[in-house]
């Protein structure tokens, strides 16, 4: 997979699998590459080292900033997850979007 990301210099299946020329069908490394990586449990493995990294650096002087910010979509209709955000001028809930909050410690 690693393989596949950096010579395709891409994340889609279709594109990975294409680049690893294997001798067989397409669809069928495409399905093996699907069925493999949903079996793995990346983000929680992810998280676990992030914040095991992190809690090294934090000290009891360290300013943690949070950051609580949006994307507007306002013509998206069929898109995943999308929630309310509000106008930062008026303050009132508008529009579909996504919320995004950043954190950042120094």
């Amino acid at each position: 997979m690693l393989y596949g990301i950096q010579a395709s210099k891409d994340v889609k299946l279709s594109n990975i699998s294409r680049h690893l020329n294997e001798r067989i069908p397409l669809i069928k490394t495409e399905g093996r590459l699907s069925r493999k990586i949903g079996k793995e449990d990346f983000p929680g493995q992810m998280n676990k080292n992030l914040v095991a990294d992190g809690g090294k650096r934090i000290k009891e002087d360290t300013v943690i900033a949070l950051d609580i910010s949006d994307i507007d979509k306002p013509y998206a209709k069929k898109m995943e997850n999308l929630a309310l955000v509000r106008d930062g001028s008026t303050g009132e809930r508008k529009s579909k979007g996504y919320w995004l909050l950043d954190v950042l410690g120094r």
